[in-house]
């Protein structure tokens, strides 16, 4: 899982997951996808664990052969103090 300092919606890698789901439809593309209305699975209230932290977020389903790693935005660690800690590529979550 790779974590953004933007916000937006997180983001499970292509692949099947048996969260309970609901269409999402937005407009999109890339370098290999024309831009179009897409229909992509969102999962709701899906319980997440990083260390001893615990939440509740909201996700996307990635593309195929376009998403290969999860994403995890900002805004799963709001109002929490952490440090991205560079040398070691990992995020520190402080009490």
């Amino acid at each position: 899982m790779q974590f953004s300092l933007n916000k937006g919606l997180h983001l499970l890698p292509h692949g099947v997951y048996g969260f309970p789901w609901q269409s999402l439809t937005r407009e999109g593309g890339s370098l290999e996808r024309p831009l179009s209305s897409e229909t992509v699975p969102l999962y709701k209230d899906v319980a997440t664990q990083i260390g001893d932290f615990h939440f509740v977020a909201d996700y996307r389903l990635g593309y195929p052969g376009e998403d290969k790693v999860g994403t995890l935005y900002l805004d799963a660690l709001e109002g929490k103090s952490f440090v991205l800690n560079y040398p070691k590529k990992v995020i520190e979550i402080l009490e």
